[in-house]
């Protein structure tokens, strides 16, 4: 985004995503190595929403409620697999 626009161009907004996406994929792996299975919930979360503002699609929010991987991943924190790929 360009300090003297209003609001960030289409492609600010997907490399932006992107790069959200990943730095949370990160994160979630952190904390599930560290334990906290709740705070990788989050990460991933955030991951999936992330991932989803990148290929442009309907955001959590407006789509009334979390996409099926939000609960795998949700499942996968509380029985402590740690497998949460980008």
């Amino acid at each position: 985004m360009s300090r003297g626009s209003a609001l960030p161009s289409s492609r600010d907004t997907i490399e932006f995503a992107s790069y959200v996406a990943a730095l949370t994929s990160e994160l979630s792996r952190l904390a599930r190595e560290h334990q906290l299975p709740t705070l990788a919930y989050l990460l991933d979360i955030a991951r999936l929403e992330a991932n989803s503002a990148a290929r442009g699609e309907v955001h959590m929010e407006e789509a009334g409620g979390l996409p099926a991987e939000a609960e795998q991943a949700r499942r996968r924190g509380r029985t402590g697999r740690r497998d949460m790929g980008a």
